[in-house]
């Protein structure tokens, strides 16, 4: 603040031209008014200043009154502004303010130095005044402690610190006073920058969301082009097959065709000779007739041996894994703060800042970086997304910060392991009478677990961190169950029915009404958003390791949309009459645990019997498989399967089955498993044991 602002102790007191004007002679006070000029004792005049316009203290329409009259609820316009009180005074008041000792030595601001908003000197007062003892100024800085203080603290707490008086401070703050300015400038400065950047950024990136949904609509009418490109080749292989096959069919009817003429001759002759030849003449017919008769014989088996062919389609895209055609991702590139024009003092505040803004997690810490869209097409030649294409395409968005460094890519779920230290989470309560025995698991959609307790007759739903939140008494033991079309399905052990839950909005099970069954289900698998059942014809033991009169439904909640049997002929699928669980691989693959193998089969919805089976896998050298029993299949198609008796976990590819490995060893009679892809881990529960086993996968190369 500039000394010509300021009214000195014992400065004159400036008059305005007011109508009535006071009157004060020596003898009352050190300072009296005349009417053009204000004279002090001392001798100095100074000409009056009228009273302020409008202008000058805030708008046209704005007028500042006496905060002091305010008090006696007067509107009185203000000519003065006292910086210590920092209060607005009127003339009576600005006089008053002038003759008590206390107020005298204020510095007053009047006429074009009145403020129009006092917040900015209400703050800069606040500032002098203590913490601790807001009655008393600070006057000195505790070099110990690194803080200001008044005279009543010095007294209290700080009689032994070193410190240093305010007012000897004054000329390093002339010193600093243009650097402390200069930052203020270029703070000011770097703020216009970035909102500026910042606005710039915005019409980039909505550029850039053009261009990616653009090329995003692009690739789809490539991909639509590319399927009509195919379609139209599958059309010509299926007329090229129906061309070949329709004309050979005929052309064995025109051959069946003159085989019918010529045994129509031979009859005629035969007719001829029994009626009018003799018996030399019906020897040697005899002997004719019955070679042409043989003769046409192995004509028309030869004809009858052409193999009759159905043409059939087996569709290499699987729609339901066919979760999107590119993926988009936001790239950042961290910019640089412009800092290097700031002061040391600047820069120490600064990085102090940063720190303290690291320990929080705010969003606010990133916007200053600059993101560019990005489109990473995938599905090229209109295919499914594979485990080593998605394994890939992931690879490429897992990326090092520091790009000098090699990237870390993301394996495949089949070139992975698990980590050795598997954690075990406890999963029983104490109302449990029996140790669990966990038939089966499933993760919901919200993140929270699912098991089956064969032993206690219930279905527990577990926390995200594998805590019991609730637990569902049942009428039998559970050995299995599945989620479709936003249910939980749930198979007793010897009950002929299937139980319903629904899953509420936060989380919870409903009981929901279930429906009676033929057979007794076993096993139960999502297929679409109906229920693939795996079912004994005859009540038996689910335990024992015997064949079984099975057969496999799916159904639409009560409804039985298909149902399917094994091959009887020539002994097809034998060992489908071992299997003891069922899993949708696809809308056209099932896979069956059958003791000490498992097989992919091919089923058709249209047909009875359980179609051709597609591959297996069983035991080889020293992965051995023994009763196998839970089985799960992750986001790449890898099957996991739970060797109860040889006490290890199987991992296959059900795209190359001759792919697979024992991924876990040595744990005590695991019966069911479940992949939680979402956070890179598998879930085995175990026969009589009160623990889940939680193992996580080595995510990295």
């Amino acid at each position: 603040m500039e000394t010509g602002s300021h009214v000195k102790p014992n400065a004159c007191v400036e008059e305005s031209n007011y109508s009535n004007k006071p009157h004060l002679d020596a003898s009352q006070n050190k300072t009296f008014l005349t009417d053009q000029h204000e004279t002090c004792i001392d001798g100095c005049t100074t000409t009056a200043i009228p009273p302020a316009c409008p202008t000058a203290m805030g708008s046209s329409d704005c007028t500042s009154h006496c905060d002091l009259c305010k008090v006696d609820e007067l509107q009185v316009e203000a000519v003065g502004f006292c910086i210590n009180c920092t209060d607005f005074l009127c003339r009576n008041c600005l006089l008053n303010h002038t003759k008590i000792k206390v107020t005298r030595s204020h510095t007053i601001l009047q006429g074009e130095n009145l403020p129009t908003d006092p917040e900015p000197i209400i703050a800069v007062r606040k500032l002098v005044k203590c913490d601790i003892h807001p009655e008393y100024d600070i006057k000195f800085v505790c070099a110990e402690h690194s803080t200001t203080i008044c005279a009543m603290c010095l007294t209290d707490q700080h009689r032994m610190c070193t410190f240093q008086k305010i007012s000897e401070l004054k000329e390093e703050y002339r010193r600093k006073e243009a650097t402390v300015k200069a930052n203020l400038l270029d703070v000011h400065q770097r703020i216009e920058e970035f909102k500026l950047n910042r606005d710039k950024y915005i019409g980039t990136i909505e550029a850039q969301q053009k261009q990616v949904i653009s090329e995003a609509q692009g690739f789809a009418q490539q991909l639509i082009e590319k399927i009509v490109t195919l379609t139209t080749k599958v059309e010509d292989t299926v007329n090229g097959h129906l061309d070949k096959e329709i004309s050979t069919t005929k052309e064995s009817l025109r051959d069946a065709d003159k085989l019918f003429q010529e045994i129509k001759k031979i009859t005629v002759l035969f007719e001829a000779a029994q009626q009018y030849g003799n018996s030399e003449e019906c020897v040697l017919a005899s002997r004719h007739i019955d070679h042409k008769v043989k003769e046409i014989f192995r004509k028309i088996s030869l004809l009858e041996s052409h193999e009759d062919k159905h043409i059939s389609l087996e569709k290499n895209v699987q729609l339901h894994k066919l979760d999107t055609i590119c993926y988009v991702t936001l790239l950042g590139t961290k910019q640089q703060p412009g800092k290097e024009n700031a002061s040391d003092e600047v820069m120490e505040q600064l990085q102090i800042n940063e720190r303290d803004d690291s320990k929080l997690n705010i969003t606010t810490r990133e916007c200053g970086t600059s993101c560019d869209l990005s489109v990473l097409k995938c599905n090229k030649e209109v295919q499914t997304v594979d485990a080593d294409a998605q394994s890939t395409s992931e690879a490429m968005l897992v990326k090092s910060p520091d790009q000098s460094n090699p990237p870390l890519i993301k394996r495949p779920y089949i070139d992975r392991t698990v980590l050795p230290n598997a954690s075990t989470c406890k999963i029983s309560s104490t109302n449990d009478s029996l140790n669990c025995f966990v038939t089966a698991i499933v993760t919901l959609h919200n993140g929270k677990t699912l098991i089956a307790d064969r032993n206690n007759k219930k279905i527990k739903l577990l926390s995200k961190e594998f805590v019991v939140l609730e637990e569902y008494s049942l009428s039998g033991c559970p050995i299995d169950m599945c989620v479709a079309d936003q249910h939980v399905y749930v198979c007793c052990l010897n009950e002929r029915k299937l139980l319903r839950f629904m899953i509420s909005g936060d989380g919870r099970l409903i009981q929901a009404s279930g429906y009676a069954t033929l057979y007794w289900p076993v096993s139960l698998s999502s297929f679409d958003d109906k229920v693939l059942v795996l079912c004994f014809k005859h009540d038996s033991v689910l335990d024992t390791i015997r064949k079984e009169n099975v057969i496999i439904e799916i159904r639409n909640r009560s409804k039985l949309d298909a149902s399917f049997t094994k091959q009887d002929e020539n002994g097809h699928h034998k060992y489908i009459d071992y299997a003891k669980r069922i899993m949708t691989i696809d809308s056209y693959s099932i896979l069956l645990a059958e003791n000490e193998r498992v097989s992919c089969y091919s089923i058709d919805q249209a047909e009875d019997d359980v179609s051709v089976r597609k591959w297996y896998y069983t035991n080889h050298g020293q992965n051995i498989l023994q009763n196998a029993r839970g089985v799960a299949l992750d986001k790449e198609g890898n099957v996991y399967i739970c060797g109860e008796t040889s006490n290890n976990v199987h991992q296959v590819s059900s795209k190359n089955y001759r792919k697979g490995k024992v991924i876990i060893t040595n744990i005590n009679k695991p019966f069911s498993v479940c992949v939680d892809s979402a956070n890179d881990r598998l879930i085995v529960g175990c026969c009589n044991d009160n623990y889940i086993h939680v193992f996580n996968f080595q995510r990295l190369c």
